[in-house]
């Protein structure tokens, strides 16, 4: 049992390798900026927490588009071929 990982705190982000990527685009899809949010503070949270924090992500993710004047667009990653994450 030492050497075993305990997962059971765990949260499916579908992020790896845990990070958020956010990218700008133009209305003809040429790319004019780019960013990544970091989701380390997640590992090992009780959820509680997690939620907290996924909240204020969120809120994040918003507010970056708000103040670009952009919409948000969420990636179904089960459609990309090649994506191994679990759903």
């Amino acid at each position: 049992m030492a050497n075993q990982k305990v997962w059971s705190n765990r949260q499916d982000t579908n992020a790896s390798p845990l990070h958020l990527a956010i990218a700008e685009v133009s209305s003809d899809g040429n790319l004019i900026s780019y960013k990544s949010i970091s989701l380390h503070r997640l590992i090992g949270q009780p959820k509680n927490k997690k939620d907290d924090q996924e909240w204020i992500i969120a809120h994040q993710v918003v507010n970056i588009a708000k103040e670009k004047g952009k919409a948000i667009a969420i990636e179904d990653l089960k459609k990309v071929s090649g994506w191994k994450g679990k759903a």
